[in-house]
């Protein structure tokens, strides 16, 4: 029962918010509320590490204002995933575009800064 998930979570000191849901009726949350109330608590900034579900769901509501990645030098064939969930293009007319606004290099790897 989610009641009882909840009162567990709470004894065990966590805060559960309840916010309202997406238009979608599928049980996920509506991302621009989470944001909203976590902007009203004083939180400015989130760092997401999450798989292509949650980042293709967090760039299609524009949410995304920067996107920290990481390139290595290797390649891992056709069973690695995505980092986007979105749907296919048919163009490149579609395609979300960022700007470089600094890369470094850590290691063998480069991290970039990308903004819209």
């Amino acid at each position: 029962d989610l009641s009882d998930r909840r009162a567990a979570l709470a004894a065990a000191g966590v805060e559960v918010m309840l916010l309202p849901g997406n238009d979608g009726n599928d049980g996920n949350v509506d991302l621009a509320a989470v944001l909203a109330e976590l902007g009203r608590r004083g939180i400015n900034e989130v760092h997401v590490e999450a798989g292509a579900v949650l980042n293709g769901a967090l760039l299609a509501a524009g949410l995304v204002d920067e996107w920290l990645a990481y390139l290595a030098p290797m390649t891992m064939g056709d069973a690695a995933r995505g980092l986007f969930g979105l749907p296919e293009l048919t163009d490149m007319a579609g395609c979300r575009r960022f700007r470089l606004h600094a890369l470094a290099q850590v290691g063998a790897d480069l991290r970039l800064l990308l903004r819209p």
